[in-house]
C-alpha cells in the first residue's frame, strides 16, 4: 500500500467515525428532549393549563377533520398550530384515546424541534459537510 492510499483510507475511516459520532449526538439530543418533556407526566397525569384545551382542539379536529372557530380562553394562537393537531389527529382517528395521544405522542414531536434546530445550526455554521444527510439539505 503506497503512503496516498494509506492516507485516503486514513481519511475515510476518520469521516465514518465523524458521520458515527454526528448521528449518535443526534440521537441522544433527541432522547434527552423527548425525556425531558415526558418527565412531568410520570409525576402528573394531565400536565399544565393548555391540556384541556389540546385535548379539546384535538377530538373537535378528529372528528370534523377542520379546527374550530370558537375557542375559549386565550387561544387565539391556536389556528397556526394547524400542523400539530393534523399530526396527532391520525392517531386519535384509529382509536387511541387523545389525552394518551396528547402525554405520548405531543412529547416525540415536539422533541423532533430540537433536532431540527440541531441541524439548522449546524447549516448556519456550514458543519453539515460531515453529515451522511447533507445532500438533503443542500438541494
Amino acid at each position: 500500500m503506497t503512503k496516498s492510499q494509506y492516507l485516503r483510507r486514513l481519511m475515510l475511516e476518520t469521516m465514518k467515525r465523524k458521520e458515527r459520532l454526528e448521528i449518535l449526538i443526534v440521537l441522544a439530543l433527541y432522547i434527552v428532549a423527548y425525556m425531558s418533556l415526558l418527565v412531568p407526566y410520570t409525576r402528573y397525569y394531565v400536565w399544565g393549563s393548555d391540556t384541556g384545551e389540546y385535548y379539546w382542539i384535538l377530538k373537535y379536529f378528529s372528528e370534523k377533520h377542520a379546527m374550530p372557530h370558537e375557542f375559549f380562553g386565550w387561544a387565539l394562537v391556536y389556528h397556526f398550530m394547524y400542523g400539530f393537531f393534523a399530526t396527532l389527529s391520525p392517531l386519535v382517528q384509529v382509536g387511541l384515546n387523545p389525552l394518551v395521544v396528547l402525554k405520548y405522542a405531543t412529547p416525540t414531536v415536539v422533541a423532533l424541534s430540537s433536532v431540527c434546530m440541531y441541524l439548522l445550526a449546524g447549516l448556519l455554521q456550514g458543519i453539515l459537510s460531515t453529515l451522511p444527510l447533507r445532500r438533503w439539505y443542500t438541494r
